[in-house]
């Protein structure tokens, strides 16, 4: 059995080019809402045969989108919302000093080995959770996927079906460095279920050719 997962990043959003940290529910920008439309008009000639969002505004409103003209009905799933960030962090200014040494602590806490931050996901519940996600895509229903979702999510599902339980906090710290996602990139996954294979693969990764 074969079944191919095209991910997709949500458009830029405002909460991408604002001087803050990211609100959860920060709306597309203009640019991004013309990104989306590109991105739309892509998916239009891919094969999936259902369409899969993180509920997050940016993503919600860019799965719509691709709804609209891929004749796709939307299924939201909160296992593919962006990574968590502390609730006091969000919309405050990357210049306030208490908010950059909360981000400081989180982001410790996130890849490396630093003690949960408030309500911010750390990378033992962010791996738990990309864990589940590949498991529901898995063992989905169908065999042609497309799933709306968010920059630092999509490379953790990436690098974790990848090395598997073999990924290290050091690893995916370097991973998320160092490798960038632009937004509607497009990353094709395949997954292999059979006697003789059962596992992951990378086929294309950050694919922007719809943005010319």
């Amino acid at each position: 059995m074969k079944k191919t997962i095209y991910f997709v990043r949500h458009g830029q959003s405002e909460g991408n080019i604002a001087p803050l940290f990211q609100e959860s529910e920060s709306p597309l920008s203009v640019e991004g809402q013309s990104q989306v439309s590109r991105v739309a008009q892509r998916a239009q000639k891919m094969s999936f045969d259902v369409l899969i969002s993180s509920p997050q505004m940016r993503a919600k409103q860019t799965a719509l989108e691709i709804s609209n003209i891929a004749k796709r009905e939307v299924e939201y799933s909160d296992l593919f919302v962006e990574r968590i960030k502390p609730t006091a962090l969000e919309g405050r200014s990357t210049d306030d000093l208490e908010a950059i040494e909360m981000d400081k602590k989180w982001q410790e806490s996130l890849l490396g080995n630093g003690p949960k931050v408030a309500d911010g996901e750390t990378f033992t519940e962010v791996i738990e959770r990309a864990d589940q996600a590949l498991s529901y895509l898995a063992h989905n229903d169908h065999n042609e996927i497309l799933v709306v979702s968010h920059g630092f999510f999509i490379r953790t599902l990436v690098i974790r079906a990848i090395f598997g339980e073999e990924l290290t906090r050091e690893m995916c710290k370097t991973f998320q460095s160092s490798v960038s996602m632009h937004n509607t990139g497009i990353t094709e996954m395949t997954y292999w279920s059979s006697e003789s294979h059962t596992g992951w693969e990378l086929v294309t990764y950050n694919d922007q050719s719809h943005l010319g």
